[in-house]
């Protein structure tokens, strides 16, 4: 059943005139609660109109469990990565430090053993 609401608000209002003129303040409560409910119901339908539009556009946002698994895995993989990316920079950092105090400390007859601890620090090979 399709209604109008401002048809039954237009229609409580008159109702409402007719039993002042009549003098039937008995009547008139029932006729306050469907005004008050009316209103309500406008309430709800807003409130209904915005969650619809809410869920149609977070709808376009989703992902499915396959697609969520696949960038939580690159997630992950860019994480590892980053982290041993940043244990490699801390080793060389530390290895540059000790090449530095044995250039100042020993002299240039260290070099070969200067540059294979650099070597070691980064990963490489001799």
């Amino acid at each position: 059943m399709n209604r109008d609401w401002q048809q039954d608000m237009d229609d409580c209002e008159q109702a409402l005139i007719a039993y002042n003129r009549l003098g039937l303040d008995d009547h008139k409560e029932p006729i306050e609660a469907m005004k008050y409910w009316l209103q309500k119901y406008v309430e709800e339908k807003e409130r209904a109109i915005i969650a619809e539009l809410a869920y149609k556009g977070l709808a376009g946002d989703c992902v499915t469990s396959g697609e969520y698994k696949s960038l939580h895995d690159k997630y992950k993989a860019m994480r590892e990565a980053q982290k041993a990316e940043k244990e490699r920079a801390d080793r060389l950092e530390k290895a540059i430090k000790e090449a530095l105090e044995w250039t100042w400390g020993c002299g240039p007859q260290n070099v070969g053993e200067i540059e294979a601890i650099l070597r070691e620090a980064v990963g490489g090979k001799e």
